[in-house]
């Protein structure tokens, strides 16, 4: 009598899928054993280059979409979003305004805001120390930093060139000098 997989109570299709599903399982997992000899499952190489590979192809698909609607719509979204003042409770206070009205008005007060003659403000010299006395503006401080640098570098340049002029003129002039005394000099060797 032979037996025929029909009889076994299993599918030709059963068994083809338990072919692959073992086949995928050996190609994508192995067994390891830690120093203590107990066993666990790990990624093969191939799982990982297929990881790898999937990843890639994610992350390429996310950035076509990013780039087709989410970019140019981030201008608008930036340009068109309200922010509210509230107090601690959240209740609103005062008038929403758009982001950039609120980045204009944030800049103007951050170069407006008092500092002394280091550039610091009152909250950055420390609430707990005396002595801070604001002198000018940020603004002020800045350009002021900002046109000593450029002055100080001017400088260094002009003296620089000066001295390279100076040195030149000295260097021909002792040669000059030199030369005019060597001429003058007479040397007579006598011999008894």
């Amino acid at each position: 009598m032979s037996l025929t997989i029909n009889d076994l109570g299993i599918t030709q299709d059963e068994i083809i899928d338990r072919v692959v599903e073992r086949i995928t399982s050996d190609v994508m997992r192995s067994r390891v054993s830690d120093e203590y000899g107990d066993a666990r499952e790990v990624p093969t190489p191939f799982a990982q280059a297929i990881e790898k590979k999937l990843v890639a192809s994610i992350d390429e698909a996310v950035e076509k979409v990013a780039l087709k609607h989410v970019v140019p719509n981030v201008g608008e979204v930036v340009e068109n979003h309200c922010l509210q003042r509230t107090n601690e409770w959240g209740e609103k206070r005062g008038e929403p305004v758009t982001f950039t009205q609120y980045l204009v008005a944030r800049a103007e007060s951050y170069l407006a805001e008092p500092v002394d003659f280091n550039g610091q403000t009152k909250s950055e010299y420390g609430t707990h120390r005396s002595g801070w006395r604001g002198t000018s503006t940020r603004v002020v401080s800045l350009i002021e930093k900002h046109l000593h640098y450029r002055i100080k570098e001017a400088m260094e340049e002009a003296l620089k060139s000066a001295n390279s002029s100076i040195t030149g003129g000295i260097e021909k002039a002792v040669k000059v000098k030199l030369s005019e005394v060597a001429s003058k000099l007479k040397i007579d060797v006598k011999t008894k």
